[in-house]
């Protein structure tokens, strides 16, 4: 799995998308700074947050699809089968 979004996904990426920093990523989901970063490095997760990657700076699709379907696969709930996973 690689850190950075695919052209697929680029493409993807609605018009009202917002790009921000990690710093007002963590802001909006009310968790470190560190956190953020920690959760963007494939290297230390198999699910990456979904992000462009210019560079060493990384910046997130707000209101995006692909966030919110990353966001959506956090979510802990009632509507989770014992394996994870959502009922089809």
């Amino acid at each position: 799995m690689g850190s950075a979004l695919t052209m697929r996904e680029v493409e993807a990426v609605e018009i009202e998308t917002e790009v921000i920093n990690s710093a007002e990523l963590a802001k909006r989901l009310g968790v470190p700074e560190s956190w953020v970063r920690s959760r963007s490095n494939p290297k230390r997760t198999s699910d990456p947050i979904p992000h462009y990657k210019l560079g060493r700076y990384i910046n997130f699709p707000w209101g995006s699809s692909v966030l919110r379907e990353w966001l959506d696969r956090q979510l802990v709930g009632a509507n989770r089968n014992r394996s994870g996973r959502r009922p089809e």
